[in-house]
């Protein structure tokens, strides 16, 4: 047995008869129909309110007809079939059909009356999922659309040859454009900084159809940024790209951190490079300095034993002057490597620069103009020397880079350092500082030399114009007060130098003047030297016994000590090399010491006293000599050593203190 289907009718006849004839025929269609009539436009209207399945609709009414009941269902835009039932084919019934009814049939066919409304249901059930369709569509496009419009993402849509066909809003302000039109009217080919990446991007879609982090420099409203591209190519039937589907992302801030951290990165790499040759360059001024030492007493020993008028004499003059100027070099590397012994004390840095301008100007052609622009100042902790010459360096530097005249430019500002620019600047330090600015508009420099100005023996000058010392110089000195240097310079606009020191906040000492006397001190005290450099150990021996003291040798710092032991009540001075095997001078000295009876020390080295890890000290009776020395360096500062000491045996040495002209 089939299963009726429910069917709710609204059915408008005057006649009660016509009504029960319907809902006979709908039954035998398979129809269960739950059935209504009514006459008046009042009733209709509640009717209407019931949303009924289906109208069957008689045209001529006492009180109401068909067209009017139509339009009211028109009105409420209700999908509900309307079927005209009428007794005979009227010019009236025809307009319902033209005014969209759904059907038309005339009572003495309602045999019909099945198959139509079954039709109608089903124009109506495809309808309503049409409806729902269209819904689902209009959703989803609503849906995309506002993710379209409000994604943070750029979002386009161009053809192979650069037509820009879409564009959200999050890609018009990317692209720095005032609204999407604008942007619309410009080539995606004008886009890219480097033409070259926009025809990578097309090989790579034709090669793989899909391109994901494509990253390229964009040009934005007069700036360039960097931007993370991911595009698909749509093709036709044939294969050939229509058009490219993309979503571009702004990724500049990425790209700058990166760049910083790189150049960060290098300049630390360039700092560790800098201090590794610095090392280098103290080792190679160590054993330089012992050469030196060898090769300037060996000259001065032959000098005073010989006339002038001998025929070697101009000779051996020559070799003193080359050695003293190989001395020079050293000075250079062991500024570079920071080995440099140093005088710091409070320091007036304007004052320093006043005074030598006055003389670097003399030395600058009348083609160089000057500026001084010198701020009010707090003191600096720094050598006066050091800084003339850190001056002197730069000031030859610039004047060398403006051969045909230009402008140099000297300054001076307090600045306080803080947090954020040590974090961008890690080789900087916190706290006040003072700037000394040195700035010409000469040649320039390109990044390659920038990257290389500050190490030794690195010129752009001509082979015979320079050794490529002096900014290596300017670089060990600056490092040696704890101060650092920026460099700023391109081709053609010359370059400027910034130069970092630390405020002076405490008083320093002021560094003991080495006498100076014109005749050669002699003595008859006992010294114990060690020296683990033969001909240095045999050039200071035979130079203190011309002198008329009694030398103890001894090879290395263990050795040393042994002896003293030994020989406690004869020896007045010790002579330690700061760097020996076994015992180092330092400690030597200190096993000395702990013997229990004082004795002064004179620390000869080719190093810095903080890589002795002492410092002079007369009240210690502690005293420094740096090779290379003179022999007359040498005996000054022994009787300088054994002047200062205090008394330990209490007797009298004949001889000590008188002064002579030439070597015994």
């Amino acid at each position: 047995m089939m299963l009726s289907i429910p069917l709710r009718v609204l059915i408008l006849d005057d006649r009660a008869a016509d009504a029960e004839l319907m809902a006979y025929e709908l039954r035998r269609a398979g129809f269960d129909p739950d059935w209504q009539r009514v006459e008046t436009e009042a009733d209709y209207l509640a009717g209407l309110d019931t949303e009924p399945d289906l109208i069957l609709a008689d045209y001529n009414l006492p009180q109401f007809d068909g067209l009017r009941a139509l339009h009211l269902l028109q009105k409420r835009r209700l999908d509900i079939p309307f079927i005209v039932v009428t007794g005979s084919v009227e010019e009236k019934a025809l307009k319902l059909m033209k005014e969209r009814a759904t059907d038309y049939l005339l009572k003495d066919r309602l045999s019909r009356l099945g198959p139509a409304v079954e039709r109608a249901l089903l124009d109506r059930q495809w309808r309503e999922e049409q409806r729902r369709t269209d819904e689902a569509l209009r959703e989803s496009e609503e849906r995309h659309r506002s993710l379209y419009e409000r994604v943070p993402i750029g979002l386009y849509r161009s053809t192979p040859d650069g037509q820009i066909v879409s564009a959200n809003p999050a890609l018009v302000q990317l692209l720095g454009y005032p609204d999407q039109d604008s942007l619309l009217a410009v080539n995606a080919h004008d886009l890219y900084v480097n033409p070259e990446d926009r025809q990578r991007l097309l090989d790579l879609l034709a090669r793989d159809g899909i391109v994901r982090g494509f990253e390229t420099a964009l040009r934005r409203d007069g700036t360039v940024i960097w931007a993370r591209d991911t595009v698909c190519a749509v093709t036709d039937s044939q294969g050939r790209a229509v058009y490219y589907d993309g979503a571009l992302e702004d990724i500049t801030a990425r790209k700058r951190s990166e760049e910083e951290r790189q150049k960060l990165e290098a300049e630390l790499r360039h700092a560790q490079r800098l201090e590794a040759l610095g090392l280098l360059a103290g080792g190679v001024a160590h054993d330089f300095n012992n050469l030196l030492t060898i090769i300037l007493g060996n000259a001065q020993l032959a000098l005073l034993q010989t006339a002038p008028s001998h025929a070697l004499y101009e000779s051996l003059v020559a070799i003193e002057k080359a050695a003293q100027r190989a001395t020079a070099v050293t000075r250079q590397l062991l500024a570079f490597s920071r080995r440099q012994e140093l005088q710091r004390r409070s320091l007036d840095l304007n004052q320093v620069l006043r005074d030598g301008v006055k003389m670097l100007q003399r030395l600058i052609g009348e083609n160089i103009a000057w500026q001084l622009d010198l701020a009010d100042l707090p003191p600096v902790y720094a050598d006066a020397a050091a800084v003339e010459q850190v001056l002197l360096n730069l000031v030859l530097n610039a004047r060398d880079a403006m051969p045909d005249g230009g402008t140099l430019r000297i300054a001076t500002a307090p600045l306080l350092v803080e947090e954020a620019y040590r974090q961008a600047h890690p080789w900087a330090r916190t706290g006040e500082h003072v700037c000394l600015t040195i700035a010409d508009t000469g040649q320039g420099m390109d990044q390659a030399a920038l990257k290389r100005l500050f190490e030794p023996f690195f010129t752009t000058k001509k082979r015979e114009e320079g050794t490529g010392l002096d900014l290596s110089m300017v670089y060990g000195l600056v490092k040696q007060h704890d101060g650092w240097i920026d460099v700023s310079s391109e081709p053609g606009r010359g370059a400027c130098f910034s130069i970092f020191l630390p405020v002076h906040s405490s008083a320093g000492a002021e560094g003991t003047p080495t006498p100076s006397h014109n005749d050669i001190p002699r003595g008859v005290e006992t010294i114990l030297l060690a020296e683990d450099e033969e001909p240095v150990r045999t050039l200071t021996q035979r130079v203190l016994e011309g002198l008329g003291y009694t030398v103890l040798l001894a090879r290395d710092g263990q050795e040393a000590v042994d002896t003293f032991a030994a020989n406690q009540q004869r020896v007045d001075l010790l002579i330690l090399d700061g760097v020996m095997p076994r015992l180092s001078g330092q400690k030597a000295y200190q096993a000395i010491q702990a013997l229990g009876r004082p004795v002064p020390a004179l620390f000869i080295t080719g190093y810095s006293p903080d890589r002795l890890m002492v410092s002079a000290d007369a009240g210690k009776g502690i005293w420094l000599l740096h090779k290379p020395f003179l022999p007359s360096d040498l005996a000054r500062k022994v009787r300088e050593a054994l002047a200062g000491a205090r008394p330990a045996q209490g007797q009298d040495r004949s001889g000590a203190g008188s002064t002579g002209h030439e070597l015994a």
